[in-house]
């Protein structure tokens, strides 16, 4: 491209250096893959942005930000540049790879040089609050496999999160399959309750399914819903045949909603409360009922 066709109005220059035509750039793969025309070969993206491309949870203000997190892999200068935020972090070669990434303006399969997932956890240790980072790396697990959480340990090894990485790492469980389940899952431990089971198998007229949360010894379940089943008919509808199928199958099962975890716990964990009692659970004498804050959406 000659460079009086640069200036032309019908181009954008998303970061220095860049001329793109045609292409949608509020398309984050996009986005990401026209800042790698310019990036150094030990560059990649990172933190949230390659969080959101790796389809890892976020809360809702880092799922919006506007800038491109890229992070320098070796010993030399950060990025810098406009529409970029460039970090430095020497955590070796082995920490970043191309991914095709799917572009859904243009249906397009994009090469991206970007952070492993459990690499992307740790640049965002700093950042995100302890119940945040656990949803990141829930998201990171695969099967019974923990050996990503050793990788993690020795990237952040003696820097800024490590601490919180740490008590993060305790407390991942297998089988989470939203933020908002984590959120729940660690809401209903500060309460005080024990430790529900995550996608315990149970049998149904339906046949094995999977509740987000039960205390098997008590047949109580919870069952987080999210916003899927207010703007899909057949999600609705998959919703109440899964909650009967646990009624059927002799167990008591409770939704649990968004305003539950974000806004006001009390109903959640007052209905769990009374239907672990009138199942047979019975606390220690000490034991009250602790409501946590609410968290970030």
């Amino acid at each position: 491209m000659r460079y009086s066709r640069t200036r032309a109005r019908d181009i954008d220059h998303p970061f220095y250096g860049v001329a793109a035509h045609n292409v949608d750039l509020t398309d984050l793969v996009q986005l990401a893959y026209a800042y790698g025309h310019r990036a150094h070969d030990t560059v990649a993206i990172s933190h949230g942005t390659a969080a959101r491309l790796l389809g890892l949870p976020l809360p809702r203000r880092l799922e919006l930000e506007q800038v491109v997190h890229v992070t320098r892999l070796d010993a030399g200068r950060a990025p810098r540049g406009r529409g970029i935020c460039g970090h430095r972090w020497q955590l070796g070669a082995s920490a970043a790879r191309y991914e095709l990434m799917l572009a859904p303006s243009s249906g397009e399969h994009l090469p991206l040089r970007i952070l492993t997932p459990i690499a992307t956890a740790v640049t965002l240790a700093g950042e995100l609050s302890l119940d945040d980072l656990v949803a990141v790396l829930d998201a990171c697990v695969e099967g019974s496999d923990r050996s990503f959480l050793a990788v993690g340990r020795n990237l952040i090894r003696n820097r800024t999160g490590a601490a919180r990485f740490e008590r993060a790492a305790r407390l991942v469980r297998d089988g989470v399959r939203s933020r908002a389940e984590t959120l729940t899952r660690l809401m209903i431990a500060r309460a005080g309750f024990p430790e529900p089971s995550v996608a315990q198998p149970v049998v149904t007229p339906l046949g094995v399914l999977h509740p987000d949360l039960m205390w098997e010894r008590f047949g109580v379940l919870v069952e987080y819903e999210g916003d899927g089943h207010r703007v899909s008919r057949r999600q609705f509808r998959h919703d109440i045949t899964r909650f009967d199928a646990f009624v059927d199958a002799g167990l008591s099962p409770i939704r649990a909603t968004a305003d539950d975890v974000y806004d006001d716990p009390r109903r959640l964990l007052g209905v769990i409360e009374r239907r672990l009692r009138e199942r047979g659970w019975r606390p220690h004498s000490r034991w009250r009922l602790r409501v946590p804050a609410t968290v970030e959406r």
